[in-house]
């Protein structure tokens, strides 16, 4: 029910939301808790998330836990929750609002929908952001040991398996894990892509071909460069050479750079 890996909606009813709301909310769920893989952290779509979005993991780790006396009066809580896996949570998908009086129940579909798609634009481009930064990135340093004993065992797993995996995937210490791991989806199992995943991979293969530190047109100039030294078999420039043009056909990226 609670698919993360895709930011899918659900229906949740909670003692933790008033009686004005049938006790009952729509909540984005955005991930599995660090520590606890039984808990997945979910977002009230009730509330605007722009104030979620504006703040950075230590600012929202110092106001998690702030007594609502202590809180500035302008400022509301934030619209996050933890779902307890192994409690039996009361889990329901959207549809099931059909033919409900939803203004009985304080209920407005349209505006809790808008924040979902706002919430996974985010994600989107946090992700596609990701995607350029972290492929580098993976020189930088070692991969913790817990981290490191995860990705040993799944490079164990058959590809069904794998497709398990994915959809529970681990929460990793190193931050650069995930982008990667989408990546080394993408590019070896596109077959578990949902829509989204490969518009947003093919997006971010396009911008970081067209952008990036090894884009298109700095490949092509290095082809030429050693074209004029006449050190490299012509027929070998020529191949890299059509290669390099058949991905930009492929994925429409730009050659200006």
């Amino acid at each position: 029910w609670l698919d993360y890996a895709n930011a899918k909606p659900v229906l949740h009813v909670s003692q933790r939301f008033s009686a004005e709301r049938g006790c009952m909310a729509m909540v984005l769920p955005i991930g599995l808790h660090p520590q606890r893989n039984n808990q997945v952290i979910v977002v009230d779509l009730d509330a605007d998330p722009a104030p979620l979005i504006a703040f950075d993991a230590d600012e929202i780790a110092e106001r998690m836990y702030v007594a609502n006396a202590d809180l500035p009066p302008d400022e509301a809580r934030l619209p996050l929750k933890l779902v307890h896996l192994n409690r039996c949570p009361m889990l329901a998908p959207v549809s099931a609002l059909k033919n409900v009086d939803l203004a009985r129940i304080r209920f407005d579909l349209a505006r809790n929908l808008a924040h979902a798609e706002k919430l996974k634009a985010e994600k989107a481009a946090e992700e596609e952001k990701a995607f350029v930064r972290e492929v580098p990135a993976l020189y930088a340093g070692f991969v913790p040991p817990k981290d490191r004993a995860a990705l040993q065992s799944f490079v164990k797993l058959s590809a069904s398996e794998r497709a398990n995996w994915f959809a529970r995937m681990p929460v990793f210490d190193d931050a650069r894990l995930k982008p990667l791991l989408q990546i080394f989806k993408a590019r070896h199992h596109a077959e578990l892509l949902s829509p989204d995943e490969l518009k947003q991979y093919q997006h971010a293969a396009r911008q970081n071909l067209s952008f990036g530190p090894r884009n298109l047109q700095r490949y092509l100039a290095d082809i030429d460069a050693l074209a004029a030294t006449n050190e490299a078999p012509i027929s070998l420039l020529d191949a890299l050479r059509s290669y390099g043009t058949m991905v930009q056909q492929a994925l429409g990226a730009d050659q200006r750079g």
